[in-house]
């Protein structure tokens, strides 16, 4: 089976692609933005290719607020253990 980390990698920053699994019955879709954050579904080869992407080109925009979170979190976390000393 092809890795993820691989195709990964191999994805051009602000490009999505597609790629076979060899010997299983699989697809491996990427997208990697213009900004290096990535995401990655695998699906079996029925899986229509056209949702796979619309679906990758959204979790992106949606970790964004996300990841502002965990790092607000982490900020207020690190502040609350570095006033304790």
């Amino acid at each position: 089976m092809i890795s993820v980390g691989t195709v990964t990698e191999r994805t051009a920053a602000g490009t999505r692609q597609s790629v076979e699994a060899e010997n299983v019955d699989a697809m491996v879709h990427v997208y990697v933005r213009s900004d290096g954050l990535s995401s990655v579904i695998i699906s079996d080869s029925e899986y229509p290719m056209r949702v796979a992407h619309t679906l990758l080109t959204k979790a992106p925009s949606q970790a964004d607020p996300l990841m502002r979170l965990q790092n607000d979190l982490a900020t207020r976390f690190h502040k609350k253990t570095t006033d304790l000393t």
